[in-house]
Formats: C-alpha cells, structure tokens, sequence
C-alpha cells in the first residue's frame, strides 16, 4: 500500500528494484517551510529508519544522514544491507531517502543483489534526481500577476509642484 512507482531492472539474479512509496502524514502541515528541516531531524532520522528496517529480516543500517535533499525538499538518507524475503531469499544492499511534503511522507528506495549493487547505483541516483514537486509555498509575493512591484513610479502634475503627486 502506498506504492506510486516501482520500477525492475531486466536481467538474471540482479534483483535491482526503485520504489516510491507515498503515505499520508498530516501531523505537520500546519507548520511553514521553514520548519522542514527541524522537522525532518525530529521525525525522519535515525528512530524513523529503525522502524523501517523492521519490514525486512536480517537489516542493517550502515549509515543515516539528516539534511540530505529528496525531491525539491529537505530528507534524509539510509544506506542498509538487507534480506529480500519476497520470492526467493536474497542478500541485498541498497539506499533509501524519505522526506516530508504537503501532509506525506515520501520514502524512495532502491536495492539490488549485494554483489552488484556498485553497478547500479549510478543509475539509481540518476532515477532519484529525476523525481520533483512543485513548491508548496508561493515564491512571488504578488502571486502569478505581471511584476508591478517593478514599474515605474507614477508622477501626476496638477500645474503647481506642491500639489505633485507621485504613486
């Protein structure tokens, strides 16, 4: 449940995998885009990955980074070395980053058979940095509208220059 995009690598035995998976949050959407980052650092660090790791048998986390950038936002990241147990048992090493957004929680992970994991993992961060949001917060002040904070003053001259108004 939660899974937006799973993508298999072809080939025998490399068991190399890419998931997305998206589930609801909104414990924090309350809170403005600057908080993200003590957010992330309060809710998706190293307790969160722990928890993570409890679907898989035989899981290590070798390392878990805060600050680490996800898909336009603020995340973090976990390198782990796991037991698939889905079809057949496989050893497996891989990396996952999940960061928080608009009332979700995103978790991107990608493994593969442990013995081939350096050949992948290229295109694995290729396939990450292709995933993108749009901002959740307006970056213009004056909306979508022409740029009017730019214009010119207005300057209107009623004869005298005492009664000059300038806008």
């Amino acid at each position: 449940p939660g899974d937006v995009l799973t993508i298999a690598a072809p080939g025998p035995n490399n068991f190399a995998t890419c998931r997305l998976n998206v589930s609801d949050d909104k414990r924090f959407v309350i809170y403005p885009r600057r908080f993200d980052a003590g957010l992330q650092r309060d809710y998706l660090s190293a307790d969160f990955w722990d928890s993570y790791m409890g679907r898989y048998s035989g899981g290590t986390l070798e390392l878990v980074r805060d600050g680490q950038g996800f898909a336009n936002g603020v995340g973090s990241r976990a390198d782990m070395t796991f037991i698939d147990q889905t079809g057949s048992q496989v050893l497996k090493r891989g990396f996952a980053f999940a960061g928080l957004y608009k009332g979700s929680v995103s978790v991107f992970e990608c493994s593969s058979e442990y013995a081939v994991y350096d050949a992948y993992y290229p295109l694995f961060l290729q396939i990450m940095h292709t995933l993108r949001r749009e901002p959740s917060d307006v970056a213009n002040p004056q909306g979508y509208y022409r740029p009017f904070l730019k214009d010119r003053p207005l300057h209107i001259s009623n004869g005298r220059s005492s009664e000059d108004y300038s806008f």
